[in-house]
């Protein structure tokens, strides 16, 4: 079985430029990717997390529920034609973005409660921030719409990985969100040089109840040290990490920490440059019927940046030999 890969984002873009010439996926909607963005300025440091959930059959197609985003969590499909579609709560599609529509074009972004409209300034954009420089970049920009004092302002995507900018306006002035992780798919992204977490669990496929075989999972969490300077990260208490599955219904089925006590002694931690530090857990899947799951794992640091990382999981009987 291999190993979960980490990469830097201009590997990942290398690597999938051949596919990206034909039909660019601006917004990889598999379960379990993550992206992780963080804003600064005047308006203070925000971290956000947004992750693809689960995915389900609705309406007029498969959906994957995304959670964090600005607007909400939504149902999100990304149609044959290019266009991504959210299903609103009144069951109607809805034009989240059109990646389709060529450089100078408009249209009609559709997401209460600021519908504005976008304007496609560019496929080959230059983009520079905590990930690397670009000049492949989607950029759109849009309207103010119809909240004066909120909304986006700029968008910019990269093919393969997704959204890596957003500039918003607020009542307390822009805020502008830089991506500084990103996993999609069995690949870690990470800023290069920079710091990562990373999460393996060793397997995507365990076996069901009643085959024999074992039901532990063991789950690796890897924080890395890219920089050149030492990296201090502070607990507030002995636990230094959480772990928690979903099922595919978005239900909470296990949290590691639920049955312990942890000293409260604070605690800061120094990683050298170049080193990494990894905690190893045993996680008990006995109790899990068949099914597909999220995990995801993170550390309690009390500061930001938040390290943070998920995956998916299947739990199911083995084929009978043909």
């Amino acid at each position: 079985m291999l190993g979960k890969k980490t990469f830097t984002i201009s590997s990942v873009l290398l690597a999938t430029a051949g596919f990206a010439a034909a039909q660019p996926d601006y917004f990889p909607l598999q379960p379990g990717n993550q992206w992780i963005y963080r804003s600064g300025g005047s308006t203070g440091t925000e971290i956000r997390t947004v992750e693809v959930v689960r995915t389900a059959t609705i309406a007029a197609g498969e959906y994957s529920l995304v959670r964090g985003l600005w607007e909400g969590d939504l149902w999100l499909r990304m149609a044959p034609s290019g266009k991504l579609i959210a299903l609103g709560e009144d069951q109607a599609e809805r034009l989240y973005a059109d990646f389709s529509a060529g450089d100078g074009s408009t249209y009609q972004e559709d997401i209460p409660p600021c519908v504005q409209t976008a304007h496609v300034v560019s496929h080959g954009a230059e983009y520079s921030g905590p990930i690397g420089e670009f000049s492949n970049a989607l950029e759109i920009r849009y309207d103010p719409g119809n909240c004066a004092d909120a909304g986006n302002q700029e968008d910019k995507y990269l093919p393969g990985i997704g959204l890596v900018s957003r500039r918003e306006t607020t009542f307390g002035g822009p805020r502008q969100f830089d991506l500084i992780y990103a996993r999609i798919g069995d690949v870690t992204v990470i800023p290069g040089p920079g710091t990562g977490f990373g999460l393996t669990i060793g397997q995507t496929t365990y076996p069901a109840p009643g085959s024999g075989d074992s039901r532990q999972m063991i789950a690796r969490l890897t924080l890395r040290n890219g920089q050149e300077k030492p990296l201090s990260v502070t607990f507030p208490s002995g636990q230094r990490f959480d772990l928690q599955i979903w099922n595919d219904r978005g239900e909470s089925v296990y949290t590691w920490s639920a049955d312990k006590l942890f000293a409260q002694v604070m605690e800061t931690i120094v990683i050298g440059p170049g080193e990494e530090k990894n905690w190893v857990v045993d996680v008990p899947l006995a109790a899990l019927p068949e099914g597909r799951y999220a995990v995801k794992a993170w550390l309690t640091s009390s500061e930001p940046p938040v390290f943070s990382a998920g995956l998916s999981f299947e739990i199911r009987s083995a084929k009978p030999a043909q």
